[in-house]
């Protein structure tokens, strides 16, 4: 969560709300971004893209004792402070 950074044209519009990424994690732990669930416009949907694809590789899910592809959804939430 450090490394978001709010765009600015949505700090200005007051925008916020949780962008729902669907993910695959490989066998090997690599991330990749599959789709945007639910969005809440292009800049704040751009910003969470941004973030997941620069996220190190996750350990692989594991299945009769090898590593497998694996899918999951991460929230990301932008909230304004008040």
């Amino acid at each position: 969560m450090e490394n978001i950074r709010y765009p600015r044209e949505a700090l200005e519009s007051g925008t916020q709300g949780k962008v729902i990424i669907h993910l695959k994690i490989t066998k090997d732990g690599a991330v990749e971004v599959i789709s945007i669930s639910k969005g809440v416009n292009p800049y704040l949907d751009f910003e969470s893209w941004r973030v997941i694809e620069a996220l190190p590789k996750w350990t692989p899910a594991m299945k009769d004792g090898e590593p497998v592809d694996s899918y999951t959804f991460i929230p990301i939430k932008f909230t304004l402070a008040n």
